[in-house]
């Protein structure tokens, strides 16, 4: 009776004319197993690594990615800048940017215990490593209990990763930080920080001011902390207030003195007497009442547009001091401006109406005008001073000086600022300035006057190209005229901005349509069109010597599927050119087979490698078996025993 046999074995007969089984196609079966073995690592590898790893808090997920991503961030909250021994700190570890579908992490510290109620997360037996468990999460919890004292500074390496969930590790990012937490030695000095005076304060001597600031300390609660104030100067030192218990403000009147170099002391003290320290410097006590060193105008003949100038002997308070000034009658239309002859501030010049011909005016400075420190000393007296106007012909012209025209050369489209300094004796009546441009003709506009230069201006936009002359003419109340000239120069310069917005689009077979945003220039004159067959250049022009005159171009005549680059530039009536644009690329139309492209993804690639091999080892089989079938003089197939190999 013949045994059965697996289609895998087949007869080998010897010279002797024995049958011994023998496998058939072992390198198949060799190729198919360690395509197996290749599988299942991977597999476990991915899986092993989802369940939490140890050992890469410091390295990285460098088998997701080789470097570490700067969008990802790994945070951890809860970690005090300095530590007391042997207490708990919960802390969170804080996973953002990079793939959101999941993450891991990775947490190690040098010193004290790590723990978790965490069902994410998993701690090294020895606790000084923590883990996720599964890649579902992106913030985890643990507890850190602080070592025994002496174990000085603590460092937290942690790195986390994010991940898409795809089976792989491609596609992931990752980053690392550290943190660090200081151990807290015995009972520390307490602390005080003076937020209030600042340094930079002017204070009024003789008024109320607020002292602030902060203290803390590590044993004693702040409430229970005591302070102390004091002053120290030049000019004088004493005590502001003390002891003040968990205060952290105290309102101080200042003493009347003057001094530059003031500061505030603070002492702060806790339970075991252990004392604190804190300065702040106030950069100017102030208690000396402001004066009137000069008020103009006086005497008589005033004229009619002199402004009324008072120098004071220290910076003022402008509002209040504005406000403190008036005269009888009252000219109106009053403006003010502040310069500085020797401190900021302590110059006003006021203009005003037209004055009244041949008029008594009385000027009076109320002690409602103060210096500018907080909150200001008042003027200890009015000032009051009286001058009369001007009366009777006048046939002196005003003078036209300090003329100027800003800047020049000047840019086209650009303004030029022309000014200049106009006086009577009387008073102004009207300013006008006359330009003649190149080629175009003159214009005449009304000048402007600026009360706080005292100058008269036009400062206007001018579009043609070349050296233009002007003249101010001026006149005063009773109609004398003068007049002044000068000259200044517009040129163009500077290029249209670069075009904005190309893009490329194919027009049919061989051609590409090239569309971009419109410059707005007024002068702007047309386009350039420079084209590349490498992204990057080099580029040459394609427009010819004629501008585009549209914002697109259509570019024939090209090579059926091959890719041109683009760039453009916008050119003003000058010639300036502009820097080039963005580039921008299209590919030719081309004839296409109707075929449709094959993606080989690593998981497509893989698969259609297993099923060549399963249909090699499939096509194998039935080879050797139609040739087994097909041999001459084949013997019925027979079992081998053991007693047939005697």
């Amino acid at each position: 009776m013949l045994g059965l046999k697996s289609p895998e074995e087949k007869d080998s007969r010897h010279g002797d004319g024995k049958v011994r089984k023998m496998s058939v196609s072992k390198s198949a079966k060799v190729a198919a197993l360690a395509i197996g073995l290749v599988l299942f690592v991977t597999l476990v590898g991915v899986t092993a690594r989802s369940a939490g790893i140890f050992g890469q808090s410091q390295l990285g997920a460098t088998c997701h990615s080789p470097t570490p991503d700067p969008s990802v961030s790994v945070t951890i909250t809860g970690i005090p800048a300095s530590y007391l021994p042997a207490n708990n700190y919960p802390l969170t570890i804080s996973l953002s940017g990079g793939p959101t579908a999941g993450g891991g992490f990775d947490l190690s510290i040098t010193a004290g215990a790590l723990s978790t109620s965490d069902s994410n997360v998993q701690v090294q037996v020895t606790g000084m490593e923590a883990t996720h468990t599964n890649p579902n999460a992106r913030s985890w919890s643990v507890l850190w209990t602080a070592p025994a004292p002496g174990a000085g500074t603590v460092t937290f390496h942690v790195a986390g990763n994010a991940v898409n969930l795809n089976g792989f590790s491609t596609g992931d990012a990752w980053n690392v930080n550290t943190y660090t937490s200081a151990e807290t030695v015995g009972n520390q000095r307490p602390t005080i920080a003076l937020t209030a005076p600042t340094g930079a304060q002017d204070w009024t001597g003789g008024t109320p001011h607020l002292v602030t600031w902060t203290m803390n300390d590590d044993t004693t609660p702040a409430l229970n902390l005591d302070v102390y104030l004091n002053y120290t100067s030049s000019a004088g030192s004493g005590s502001i207030a003390g002891p003040l218990t968990g205060a952290t403000s105290r309102s101080w009147t200042l003493p009347f003195l003057d001094a530059t170099d003031a500061k505030v002391n603070a002492t702060v003290i806790d339970s075991a007497g252990l004392k604190g320290y804190s300065e702040a410097l106030i950069p100017k006590i102030d208690s000396t009442a402001p004066t009137v060193t000069s008020a103009d105008p006086t005497g008589t003949g005033v004229g009619l547009t002199v402004p009324v100038v008072i120098h004071f002997s220290e910076s003022m308070d402008p509002t209040a001091t504005q406000a403190a000034l008036s005269l009888a009658p009252d000219p109106g239309a009053w403006a003010y401006s502040w310069t500085q002859t020797t401190v900021p501030d302590d110059t006003l010049t006021a203009n005003h109406a037209q004055f009244a011909s041949g008029t008594l005016y009385t000027a009076t400075l109320s002690v409602g005008a103060k210096d500018s420190s907080d909150t200001g000393n008042a003027m200890a007296a009015s000032h009051i001073w009286t001058f009369t106007t001007f009366s009777g012909t006048d046939t002196t012209p005003p003078t036209v000086t300090s003329i100027l025209a800003s800047p020049s050369p000047q840019e086209t489209h650009s303004k030029v600022n022309v000014s200049a300094l106009v006086q009577d004796n009387i008073g102004i009546g009207v300013v006008w300035l006359n330009v003649s441009a190149p080629g175009v003709g003159s214009t005449n506009s009304s000048m402007s006057f600026d009360p706080v230069s005292g100058d008269y201006y036009l400062n206007r936009t001018y579009d043609t190209i070349g050296l233009h002359s002007f003249v101010i003419w001026a006149s005063d109340t009773n109609g004398n005229w003068a007049s002044g000239s000068g000259t200044f120069t517009m040129r163009d310069t500077t290029p249209p901005a670069a075009p904005s917005g190309l893009a490329v689009q194919t027009s049919g077979a061989g051609a590409l349509r090239l569309t971009w945003t419109a410059n707005s220039e007024p002068d702007l004159a047309g386009y350039k069109v420079y084209r590349s067959p490498n992204a990057g250049g080099p580029y040459a022009l394609i427009s010819g010597a004629s501008l585009v005159s549209t914002a697109a171009y259509l570019d024939e005549n090209l090579e059926g599927g091959k890719t041109y680059y683009y760039t453009v530039t916008a050119v003003d009536a000058t010639g300036n050119e502009s820097p080039r644009s963005s580039e921008a690329s299209g590919v030719v139309e081309a004839p296409t087979d109707g075929g449709s492209p094959i993606f080989w993804t690593p998981i497509v690639l893989l698969v259609v490698i297993v099923v060549i091999i399963l249909v090699l080892i499939v096509i194998a089989l039935l080879v050797k078996r139609r040739r087994g079938k097909a041999s001459p003089g084949r013997q019925p197939e027979q079992e081998t025993r053991p007693d047939d190999e005697q």
